[in-house]
């Protein structure tokens, strides 16, 4: 039988969280054959359009309740952005991720020069552009941690080979973005000091017990009826949850070596898997109660 795997919560930042959910919600057409309204309809998920399936009513009451704490949560991180170093932040975040492209579009074009060695050494820069992705597409926090591993790879090339294809400039030009950015980070954390983040603390807890509460509806149902109409949401909650888990993995092992790479250790990965669930359909039982944290939002 299918079944949601388990994910720590807590172990997520406020926007990793808030993103977590905003899969979530895409999902949940597959629950109900109705287009979604974070990025579903008709054309997104096909296979569950030829009908609205009648829910049991618990599960459609505990869709309901998680869409609203989803939404509450969405309305106190857009009041909590709006402060007038916000919008430094969003064009600083513009400028580097110019400044990536170009450094990318540069090191690409150099792969073709007529010099064999020197193609070659641009090639070694090209091939760790590549093993990280595109940062631009990613989240603004996870995409500084993507450029600051970029920025120590490339420079553990030396000097003598990052001269040679004369990238310096280039990336002494993204550096100059990344540090732009960062000045703008703090100086919006400077400006939200000042605000209130428990509503943002509550809203994030709520939004997470109405999550869990929906995933032990559909592990019961799944096993009770079968998972034959559940199976399409739990195969896709299922990979994100591998990728979060992934992501989270990686920060906590680069974390380690940053502070101590001889004595630290990532933490323990939670279990996938959960003793069985002995809720019934329409009964409450206690999910494991998670403590978000409530740094500073970034969007």
């Amino acid at each position: 039988m299918k079944k949601v795997l388990t994910i720590s919560l807590k172990r997520l930042r406020t926007e990793e969280d808030f993103g977590f959910h905003r899969l979530v919600i895409s999902e949940i057409p597959k629950l109900t054959g109705e287009g979604g309204s974070e990025g579903g309809g008709e054309d997104q998920y096909p296979e569950v359009q030829a009908e609205t399936r009648a829910l049991a009513p618990v599960l459609q009451t505990r869709i309901d309740d998680y869409k609203t704490k989803y939404e509450q949560f969405d309305d106190v991180l857009k009041e909590e952005s709006h402060v007038p170093a916000a919008t430094l932040v969003s064009q600083a975040d513009d400028l580097r991720d110019e400044a990536s492209r170009k450094v990318r579009n540069y090191a690409k074009t150099m792969t073709e020069h007529p010099n064999p060695a020197t193609a070659a050494l641009a090639q070694q820069v090209v091939d760790i552009l590549d093993k990280y992705g595109d940062p631009t597409t990613q989240p603004q926090n996870e995409e500084s941690g993507t450029l600051h591993n970029i920025m120590q790879d490339i420079t553990a090339l030396g000097t003598e080979k990052l001269q040679t294809i004369h990238i310096e400039e280039w990336t002494g030009h993204l550096q100059e973005t990344m540090d732009a950015y960062d000045a703008a980070v703090a100086q919006r954390a400077k400006e939200e000091s000042g605000r209130t983040v428990g509503i943002i603390k509550q809203r994030r807890q709520e939004a997470d017990e109405a999550y869990r509460s929906l995933v032990r509806a559909v592990n019961s149902l799944a096993e009770i009826e079968g998972d034959t109409d559940y199976a399409a949401f739990i195969d896709a909650m299922n990979s994100h949850i591998e990728h979060q888990k992934e992501t989270l993995k990686m920060r906590e092992t680069n974390n380690a070596k940053k502070d101590d790479p001889k004595t630290e250790e990532p933490e323990p990965e939670e279990p996938d898997t959960e003793a069985p669930s002995t809720e019934e359909p329409g009964t409450e039982t206690p999910g494991g109660e998670e403590v978000p944290d409530d740094r500073p939002v970034v969007q």
